[in-house]
């Protein structure tokens, strides 16, 4: 049986992303959550790789400041349209 987490959608993504288009994980972590990037609340973040590896394997959770950002619906439809637009 497969989870729906964070790993097992970005792993299905990076499966579809042909090879012209092939990023690094922090590239993509930077694509994925531009909105949240651009954003005041993120003005101190940076994106640790240790830390990003552990988010595509499925072994640590994504940073709560990146969840409670996309928590309101407006966000939320950002992040789909950064997905559509980036990914």
């Amino acid at each position: 049986m497969e989870y729906l987490d964070f790993s097992s959608v970005i792993t299905t993504i990076r499966k579809y992303i042909s090879d012209a288009h092939s990023m690094n994980q922090i590239d993509m972590m930077y694509q994925l959550f531009v909105s949240f990037l651009n954003s005041e609340e993120s003005q101190d973040f940076d994106f640790d790789n240790g830390l990003v590896c552990r988010w595509f394997n499925g072994q640590a959770k994504i940073s709560p400041r990146i969840t409670g950002y996309y928590m309101d619906n407006h966000k939320r439809n950002q992040l789909a349209a950064d997905m559509h637009r980036n990914v």
